[in-house]
């Protein structure tokens, strides 16, 4: 090879190794920073809520790198990669729970279920006219408390969305019904948020959210024997991503145009940042509400859709001394919203002391845009 080629290559090597060098060291501070998402608001820095949302997408970059510093010997990166692997463990195992085997569960545990229904979908049938499955699917969980969140009834019959008194008759095994009506509500229908129990529900109360008619908190109290926990039910500002939004972003990734990028990351961006700086507000209130009401009640549970990931300032915030079921009984990243190949993890059960999780995992059926999540809770004797 003539001394110019050798001089030339040496040179494309040279650059190629520095470039690589270069953009590891940067995934590894991006994934050092996305882990910042927990602890600072977006009312402050916004940015690190970007981060946090992209977090398995960077972490997915420095496992890449790691990779390949094991394959090809260098030991040197390969020891600063885990390094901060290792900074980062508990953000990771948080978003990817990995419990192999299932736990028997202890007599007198109580079955525990959270969805988010999309309103029935606006309908009692189903896609062949057979009952709506999502009041099959409720019915069929055996779950002793149920918490619903866009929940939608109407206030006289229709024929095609239930009414309140209709679905009390559908889901009657449940003997004990709570309905909070949010601002959305009108003099045609209900919605918001609803628990139904095995056991008594003694209490209910709203959390209010100002100015907003789509979200809220609520608590209901429930007698479990002769002991009474609070049960908080919330769905959290969503990040109003619209149809378009989410078939622009299908397109690109069936078709992969990068041409494309730069309208999907604008759409979100601009919706994304009034979403994080909302639920930011949102969940300073609702722990207020907590804090008060564990003085109050024997246990605790905090459950619904945050829309929110779990490398986020909101769920930090909300988990606060509480206990994630799935991240400590689950397997795997436990995708709950799964509509246009947007797939996230952003309902939760949360607990606390005086509750032991069992089993927690993710209903994969196709009958909102949200999955169910559901797991067993020992109530300390």
């Amino acid at each position: 090879m003539p001394v110019k080629n050798r001089i030339k290559t040496a040179k494309y090597k040279k650059i190629l190794k520095y470039t690589i060098f270069g953009t590891n060291i940067v995934a590894l501070l991006l994934l050092i920073a996305s882990s910042f998402a927990w602890t600072i608001s977006p009312n402050e820095h916004v940015v690190f809520s970007y981060l946090g949302l992209f977090f398995p997408f960077i972490l997915a970059v420095n496992i890449a790198y790691l990779i390949l510093w094991i394959v090809s010997f260098n030991w040197r990166l390969l020891l600063i990669s885990l390094c901060v692997l290792a900074f980062c463990w508990k953000p990771i195992k948080i978003y990817f729970p990995f419990h192999l085997a299932s736990k028997e569960v202890p007599k007198g545990s109580v079955k525990f279920l959270t969805y988010n229904v999309r309103g029935f979908n606006g309908t009692m049938k189903g896609a062949n006219g057979e009952p709506n499955p999502i009041f099959a699917y409720i019915r069929d969980s055996k779950a002793d408390i149920v918490c619903l969140q866009e929940f939608v009834a109407m206030r006289n019959h229709d024929g095609n969305i239930a009414t309140k008194a209709e679905l009390k008759k559908i889901l009657q095994h449940y003997p004990y019904q709570s309905v909070v009506g949010l601002a959305a509500s009108n003099k045609f229908s209900i919605y918001g948020l609803a628990c139904y129990s095995k056991y008594p529900i003694i209490k209910t109360f709203r959390i209010p959210f100002s100015g907003n008619s789509f979200n809220g908190s609520a608590i209901f109290r429930i007698k479990i024997n002769d002991q009474v926990i609070s049960v908080v039910n919330n769905h959290l500002e969503s990040n109003k991503i619209t149809t378009e939004d989410k078939q622009l972003y299908q397109q690109f990734l069936e078709k992969k145009n990068s041409d494309m990028i730069g309208s999907i990351a604008h759409n979100i961006r601009n919706r994304l940042g009034v979403a994080y700086r909302l639920r930011a507000s949102q969940v300073d209130s609702v722990r207020l509400y907590v804090q008060k009401e564990k003085a109050q009640t024997d246990a605790m549970i905090v459950c619904g859709d945050f829309n929110d990931t779990p490398i986020s300032y909101a769920y930090h915030k909300m988990k606060n001394d509480l206990y994630d079921s799935f991240a400590e009984t689950g397997k795997g990243p436990g995708i709950t919203y799964h509509e246009n190949h947007f797939l996230f993890r952003i309902d939760y059960i949360f607990h606390d002391d005086n509750f032991k999780a069992y089993n927690a995992k993710v209903g994969k059926i196709p009958y909102s845009d949200h999955y169910p999540l559901m797991t067993y809770l020992k109530l300390d004797d």
